[in-house]
């Protein structure tokens, strides 16, 4: 059981490396999966949405004047996100399905309501197509189409630390 994040399907800005790292987690649990499935060993990995931890909060961020360039677009991104997340037993509930799950081919596991959504939204508006909608979201600018495909991760409060 492998731990992800939705950042793996996409990635967002002042958080790249981050979601590199998610990525890269995604990638090592389709692989594992193809070489141990002839040793039984079934591998899974959950993609989380945002929940209402404070994982915002403890980000190290560059201070003085390394992170001066970058404050303006930092506080717009943030404050065009929702603040709201789910409750982390969301996943947790998640974890357990993907645990006891019988399919054998079955790798990826999304949890939240955000999660869950995006695998659809990429279906449905093919890979350049998300592309479009997403980078508009991340610019403050989600389209009608944006706000019906992917609801709000949550109702829970988020903390946010800038």
């Amino acid at each position: 059981m492998n731990i992800a994040s939705l950042a793996a399907e996409q990635g967002y800005p002042y958080s790249a490396v981050y979601a590199a790292s998610k990525a890269a987690v995604v990638a090592l649990s389709e692989g594992l999966s193809l070489e141990l499935a002839q040793f039984g060993i079934n591998v899974r990995t959950v993609l989380p949405g945002q929940h209402s931890t404070r994982i915002f909060t403890k980000i190290d961020m560059a201070q003085g004047e390394a992170l001066a360039p970058y404050r303006a677009g930092i506080e717009e991104f943030f404050g065009n996100n929702t603040p709201t997340g789910s409750d982390p037993s969301v996943t947790a509930d998640v974890i357990y399905q993907a645990a006891v799950d019988a399919d054998p081919v079955k790798v990826h596991y999304h949890s939240a309501p955000d999660s869950t959504a995006i695998p659809r939204a990429k279906q449905i508006l093919g890979q350049e197509g998300y592309w479009r909608e997403f980078r508009e979201f991340v610019y403050g600018r989600p389209s009608p189409l944006w706000k019906t495909l992917v609801p709000a991760p949550g109702d829970d409060p988020v903390e946010w630390s800038l």
